[in-house]
């Protein structure tokens, strides 16, 4: 950075504050220096204070040690309070730094600051409460792309001398996760073991003996603490497991010890932390990074996440920041009912604390690179590898071809669909659950006059469909023809029924019409994996001819009642839809969403129908769910129903048996609403459909292609490293976490890729190159 911007402000709200600006250039040989003043402004106090408490009245779970608070009003409407408060905070700083005792220095960094330069910006002062504004909404600033402001106190420590004279060959960071209680440090540990060319030793809820002795033992770079923290009186105190809790006092004299060995950055993933950087300042730790406030657990965990990837993937240690900070607006945190809500202005919980005489350290010049010299197969040996890796890959996709490796590729796929990122509810579709309780209240099954008093209820909220799955073949109780009036009379009712069963009671209630059944019903069966070796619900049948059908049914209609419910979506809101066309193929818009092939990834002969992979929102729970008691006595919103889709069914082991799927357990009416949910993504969003590499009818030569690449590469590592056992173990470990990784990143975009042909093909060749280099397998335990 090619400037230093220091502004010191000293006084208090009552009198105002004396500033001074400081500008330090590569030019410059001493800072040139510019004086001004800032007027009284309690009321922005006041108004600061206020927006930091409605701030943390959202509610949402965060990193803070406090007793529980009782939350007042609904969620929207402590969210726009929140804003609104925002904003006049916002404007009120402006109004104050725009005032005529402070224009000079205003003109002077309007005049030196540069929108496309990166410059170094920090204020310091000893007002805590000077230091909880946003000074990043200073209109002044925020025209400057590539500027990050930062905070001191006014008593700036001299920087330590640093003694180490060697670098590590990687970053060495000390981990402290702290009390987790009520938060997820797990996630900060998962990401922090993916950060390149890191050591990162984890301390997990430690005593404050252990955190000592790895100060004063070993020379760190970074310290990072995840867990609970707050501020007492100007003094920063950290949760450090479930039963005690330190001060950075009673740190003193292993911070003191890391300092004079070169420690860099103090990284506070937690609330409060405006204390805790004051006293570390002390400490002279070069730079802090903590979070003004209360800081809830999802935000935590995101700024860590792009922060790191930032700082470490090569940008300077403050765009590193900001670029974090910026990507906190919009995020979505969980209530205490399990609903998201955007979190207004989380951008303001992040700070660097810095010594500006510090040099700001770049990730890359934390460690010292190590380039040993690699040793390239010769000719003969190549050979040998390709030989070994073609074998393997023919011999591993030959048993693939007759579906030996079925159940355990399913069950790979199901793990790397369970970590996907998360997936927020559809807000399009409502479920509503008839509950155990429901049952217990009503009877079961649901009688028919309540089923058409929960119809003509939902009705009246004017949705854009509804869907009905619940069988009613068979009258129930009271109020039969009341019910069949309501579903021949609702043109965008639709009807569930079980195709492929000669059992009458899956079919749709003899006294509907011909019409309704034709056009009004449709089936809601699922695909099960159980003859493949593998139970699951993975598969999702749009579409089936029932004169194929072996068994005769009742049940008549060729569509599946999320297709009929996402296409009456969206055709009352004019959205492009579905259709197939003369050779059979489904359509929407200029897009063809292609059935299964019989032989398709790690199925080796599907079944018949037009299926598709049901490609789950990665969140078990598809969308927002309300009770029949709800929905009956006016308690759900009307808002909650108008304009969606409503589907009605069993939410209880009971009445409804649960389907496994690679989220569990889940009750049949979230499966069709997964299901639903996929095909309005695919017609809206263009989101993609499960696919594989390419194959030749029931060739699969994409996928033999990508295992015999990986094979090789197991097969150079064996070569590579040759007698070297325990290198060569850690080695194929490395790659196949690689490998899994790789495959969760294509399977998030679509692509199911053959893990476990490639897993068995790559520890294969190894295995074959070492017994073909040393035939005398003695030779490798030497």
């Amino acid at each position: 950075m090619s400037k230093l911007i220091v502004l010191e402000l000293d006084g208090d709200w009552e009198k105002g504050f004396r500033a001074t600006l400081a500008i330090t250039s590569e030019t410059t040989r001493f800072p040139s220096t510019l004086k001004g003043d800032l007027p009284p402004n309690p009321e922005l106090l006041k108004l600061s204070r206020q927006y930091w408490h409605h701030f943390y009245n959202l509610g949402a779970p965060s990193r803070i040690k406090i007793q529980q608070v009782t939350l007042r009003g609904s969620i929207n409407d402590r969210i726009q309070t929140c804003k609104r408060v925002a904003v006049e905070l916002r404007n009120a700083i402006n109004t104050w730094l725009g005032s005529e005792l402070f224009r000079p220095i205003a003109d002077r960094l309007h005049s030196v600051l540069r929108e496309d330069e990166e410059a170094r910006f920090s204020v310091q002062s000893s007002d805590r409460e000077l230091q909880k504004l946003p000074w990043f909404e200073w209109d002044l600033l925020k025209r400057c792309d590539r500027v990050e402001p930062a905070l001191n106190s006014l008593e700036v420590p001299t920087l330590a001398r640093i003694t180490r004279t060697t670098l590590h060959p990687k970053v060495k960071i000390l981990a402290i996760l702290g009390n987790s209680e009520g938060i997820d440090v797990e996630s900060d540990r998962r990401f922090l073991n993916e950060l390149p060319n890191a050591e990162v030793t984890f301390l997990p809820e430690p005593t404050s003996h252990a955190i000592t002795a790895e100060l004063w033992e070993q020379e760190w770079d970074i310290i990072f603490f995840a867990g609970h923290s707050q501020t007492e009186d100007d003094t920063g105190r950290i949760y450090i497991n479930q039963t005690e809790s330190i001060t950075i006092d009673e740190l003193w004299t292993g911070l003191k010890t890391a300092v004079n060995k070169g420690l860099q950055l103090a990284i506070f993933n937690s609330c409060d932390g405006l204390g805790i950087a004051n006293q570390l300042n002390d400490r002279s730790i070069p730079f802090i990074v903590v979070m003004r406030e209360a800081v809830p657990d999802l935000v935590a965990q995101q700024y860590l996440r792009v922060f790191l990837t930032n700082f470490a993937g090569g940008e300077s240690f403050h765009n590193a920041s900001r670029i974090a900070r910026e990507q906190l607006h919009g995020i979505r945190l969980p209530t205490a009912n399990g609903e998201y809500f955007e979190c207004p202005y989380a951008t303001w919980l992040p700070v660097i604390y810095e010594n500006p005489a510090a040099i700001p350290p770049r990730w890359e010049d934390l460690y010292r690179v190590e380039t040993p010299p690699v040793s390239v197969p010769k000719q003969p040996e190549l050979t040998r590898i390709v030989l070994a890796s073609l074998f393997c890959t023919i011999l591993v996709m030959f048993a693939r071809s007759f579906g030996l490796l079925q159940p355990s590729e399913l069950s790979a796929y199901d793990r790397l669909m369970k970590q996907r990122s998360l997936q927020g509810i559809d807000p399009r579709i409502l479920i509503v659950e008839v509950s155990e309780g429901t049952n217990n209240r009503y009877s079961y099954p649901l009688p028919d006059n309540i089923v058409a008093q929960l119809l003509q209820t939902v009705e009246e909220a004017k949705p854009s469909a509804i869907g009905l799955s619940l069988l009613r073949y068979q009258p129930r109780g009271e109020g039969r023809e009341k019910l069949i009036a309501r579903l021949e009379n609702n043109p965008h009712l639709f009807l569930t029924c079980g195709f492929n069963h000669r059992d009458k009671t899956l079919s749709p209630p003899p006294e509907l019409s011909g019409r309704f059944i034709a056009e009004k019903t449709g089936f809601g069966d699922f695909l099960d994996d159980s003859k493949y070796g593998n139970e699951g619900t993975r598969r999702h049948l749009i579409a089936y001819s029932p004169d194929l059908q072996p068994n005769i049914s009742a049940c008549t209609t060729p569509r599946s009642l999320s297709f009929q419910l996402a296409q009456h979506y969206l055709q009352r809101n004019l959205l492009p839809t579905f259709s197939f066309s003369d050779r059979g193929d489904l359509r929407v818009s200029d897009r063809i969403i292609p059935t299964l092939n019989d032989r398709f990834a790690a199925y080796s002969s599907l079944d018949g129908g037009y299926q598709m992979m049901l490609n789950y929102r990665s969140n078990p729970q598809p969308a927002m769910h309300a009770s029949v008691e709800d929905v009956l006595s006016g308690k759900l919103p009307r808002d909650r129903i108008e304009g969606k889709i409503v589907l009605i069914g069993d939410g209880n082991e009971i009445a409804n048996t649960p389907d496994r799927t690679p989220y569990g357990m889940l009750p049949q009416a979230w499966i069709q609403a997964h299901a639903t949910s996929q095909l309005l993504d695919v017609a809206i969003d263009n989101r993609p459909l499960i696919w594989a590499l390419p194959q030749w009818g029931n060739l699969q030569w994409g996928d033999a292609i990508w295992v015999f690449i990986w094979s090789m590469f197991g097969g150079t590592l064996s070569w590579v490293f040759k007698k070297k056992r325990l290198v060569l173990g850690l080695s194929l470990g490395a790659i196949l976490i690689f490998l899994e990784r790789i495959c969760l990143f294509l399977l998030e975009r679509g692509g199911w890729m053959p893990l476990v042909p490639t897993v068995l093909a790559l520890l294969a060749t190894a295995l074959l190159i070492a017994i073909w280099k040393f035939p005398n397998l003695s030779e490798l335990s030497k």
